[in-house]
């Protein structure tokens, strides 16, 4: 019989399995394949290098998956993620947030739909040749804190050291040469 018989578990290479099923790969193929009824070379494959592939018969990363995916639950990522494609966060329903001290946004096109970009250090943006276009009804660009600047484009209204513009300039603040 195979070995393990009598403890239940199914030993492949092993003559005292430790699980349901325990496979010892002693040579340099899969350890593990699995094939659909198609064989149309999409298995599930274990190589002898510990990689697992899903839909690839020859997996070059730990788990390499060619196909569709998903993850109901949370994910972690501790390392650099690389989306070579099109992605979506959330679903237009949810606030999605990114968390890091530094971070970059690049891009050659326009970027679209961003509600609010909260900074609690400097936000810079690169122009070459470009300008920031606010639209919608009543939109401002504005800063707080001390000193702020308000910039009304619908009005062109213009307010340093407030943001109670009610006139085209409106500054408020200490006077002094």
């Amino acid at each position: 019989g195979p070995s393990g018989a009598g403890t239940g578990n199914v030993g492949i290479g092993f003559t005292t399995p430790t699980a349901n099923l325990h496979i010892l790969n002693t040579g340099s193929g899969d350890s593990l394949r699995v094939d659909d009824a198609a064989n149309d070379l999409s298995p599930f494959v274990v190589t002898s290098a510990g990689n697992v592939g899903v839909a690839n018969s020859s997996p070059s990363f730990t788990l390499d998956i060619v196909g569709t995916g998903r993850f109901s639950s949370d994910t972690t990522i501790n390392g650099t993620a690389t989306i070579n494609g099109a992605f979506t966060l959330g679903d237009n329903g949810d606030t999605g947030s990114i968390d890091t001290s530094d971070w970059d946004i690049s891009t050659t096109g326009a970027m679209t739909g961003i509600g609010a970009i909260t900074a609690d250090g400097l936000l810079t943006l690169s122009l070459a040749n470009q300008a920031i276009s606010l639209t919608g009804t009543n939109p401002a660009l504005t800063s707080s804190g001390a000193n702020p600047l308000t910039f009304f484009p619908g009005s062109g209204n213009v307010g340093i050291g407030t943001s109670d513009v009610g006139w085209a300039l409106v500054v408020l603040g200490p006077s002094g040469a």
